[in-house]
């Protein structure tokens, strides 16, 4: 078996993943929170997001394994800077990060590991209509959470 299972995912990069969705919602997530305490802004889980970023859309295409890596340990990082103690920001955007972060990883491993994940499976069984309302269903709820921690430290 070679690594990652797709050279290049779903034969483009550039399609609606939910990798590139869960990623980029993590960062508005965390910019909502930049602000708030600038003795302790999330740098690590932004970095880590934007190293994911890179390697998914960037890196993955022109050299799979090196952009698998380079998304996986992005990924990774940002779920350890976001889960770590005393991260101290709003609980909304945190969750919200944190959600998204996971969201991406599953199509990450989906894709580097050849593994039925639970989104992509979930996708299978409802089929696109019921996964696109059950989508927008979330990026309500998420956008709810973010309006509600008002850009404050709620540590």
């Amino acid at each position: 078996m070679t690594w990652p299972a797709e050279a290049v995912p779903d034969g483009t990069v550039l399609a609606p993943h939910h990798a590139t969705l869960g990623l980029l919602a993590a960062l508005v997530a965390l910019l909502i929170v930049w602000d708030d305490d600038p003795d302790r802004e999330p740098v690590g889980a932004f970095a880590g997001v934007l190293v994911a970023l890179v390697g998914f859309l960037l890196v993955w295409p022109a050299h799979p394994v090196v952009g698998a890596v380079l998304t996986h340990a992005g990924a990774v990082v940002a779920l350890v800077a976001l889960l770590r103690p005393g991260f101290g920001f709003a609980l909304g955007p945190r969750v919200v990060a944190t959600v998204s972060v996971l969201v991406a990883l599953d199509d990450v491993v989906e894709h580097a590991w050849a593994v039925p994940t639970p989104l992509d499976s979930g996708w299978h069984v409802l089929g696109p209509w019921s996964s696109t309302a059950l989508f927008v269903v979330a990026v309500v709820a998420a956008a709810v959470a973010l309006g509600r921690s008002g850009g404050e430290n709620h540590a």
